[in-house]
């Protein structure tokens, strides 16, 4: 198309595409004079397209990176390494502590200097007989070689939950006064019970003093964990 300046009359060749379907502000390169020019009535008009599903689909998903034909990716959620990792470590800290109450008696017995550690947190040595009962038998009193013998005879029953060593024993004899007249020590039949099961014991007691008016049978406090020989 053919522009001509309204001032200086200067004649111009345009692309008709160049003003576009809604006009365009010009201006002479001649006088610089600016006017508005409106497009040819013969310029085509674009026609609009109905959109295809495809591209509705496509406009759904995120574009592909600039210079790449490759799909978009969904984003990766937050990676949860953090969160297990202290769960892990929180797993083994408590594994940690339940195995060393669970064998605090081997700890101790193989390190005896951690005895002191576990008793200031209330997880010190069981006391002598732990978890095991003592059921007594009336004494049994006869003469042999012109002496009198107190036969002593009951039973050795663990009552508790899980394996047990059974300690040495002693036996004491009693004044009206509480003190002690006349004891002795013996080792008893079997130095482990395990669940519900149970021992019998028998020891004598040769020539007693007349004095004695109680006679007790219990696990011997010094060395439980490891039976002893007989004593006189």
């Amino acid at each position: 198309m053919i522009l001509t300046c309204p001032e200086c009359s200067t004649r111009y060749v345009v692309d008709p595409a160049a003003i576009g379907a809604s006009g365009r502000t010009v201006r002479c390169s001649r006088c610089e004079h600016s006017w508005a020019e409106l497009p040819p009535d013969d310029l085509p008009r674009p026609v609009p397209l109905p959109m295809s599903p495809l591209s509705a689909d496509r406009r759904m998903h995120r574009r592909s990176p600039r210079g790449t034909n490759l799909p978009a990716l969904p984003s990766e959620p937050p990676r949860q390494a953090p969160t297990i990792l202290w769960s892990l470590v929180i797993v083994v800290i408590i594994g940690s502590i339940g195995s060393t109450i669970w064998y605090r008696d081997l700890i101790m017995s193989r390190v005896p200097q951690t005895e002191k550690a576990f008793t200031l947190v209330g997880l010190g040595p069981e006391a002598a007989g732990a978890g095991l009962q003592l059921q007594v038998s009336s004494p049994d009193n006869k003469t042999r070689d012109g002496k009198r013998v107190v036969i002593l005879k009951g039973f050795v029953v663990n009552i508790s939950q899980k394996a047990r060593v059974v300690p040495e024993m002693i036996v004491k004899v009693y004044d009206k006064n509480k003190n002690v007249l006349y004891e002795k020590k013996f080792t008893p039949s079997s130095p482990k019970l395990l669940i519900r099961e149970r021992i019998s014991f028998a020891t004598d007691l040769i020539d007693p003093p007349a004095a004695g008016t109680e006679i007790e049978v219990t696990f011997d406090p010094v060395r439980p964990d490891k039976p002893a020989a007989d004593h006189p």
